[in-house]
């Protein structure tokens, strides 16, 4: 069996999915458009971490860590958002909080 993968939101799908569960802000639609290059795209659970991981990071570099905070308290709703397989959706949050929970221990 080969490993799991989806294809995320395609282009006309990928903001409203966003703007649902976090919002439509101006600072959150320049997250978004971030997001917005991966859009159609083919990932394995890995790959959507990795993507939500350095977007937060790539970001947040000139923001407080208040603000990455938010963010990665967030990044479930994200990954939910584009991520509609609920088995694919629940490996890419227990895998990202593995990743997380790793950083902030180093």
């Amino acid at each position: 069996m080969g490993e799991l993968t989806i294809a995320l939101p395609g282009p006309k799908e990928i903001f409203p999915r966003l703007r649902s569960i976090a919002g439509n802000t101006a600072e959150l639609n320049k997250f978004y458009m971030r997001l917005f290059k991966y859009a159609g795209q083919e990932v394995r659970v890995d790959e959507l971490v990795t993507i939500v991981i350095t977007e937060i990071a790539g970001f947040t570099t000139n923001m407080s860590a208040i603000d990455m905070d938010i963010l990665v308290a967030e990044a479930p709703k994200f990954i939910d958002a584009l991520a509609d397989v609920p088995l694919f959706a629940e490996l890419a949050k227990n895998s990202f909080r593995e990743r997380m929970s790793t950083m902030t221990t180093a």
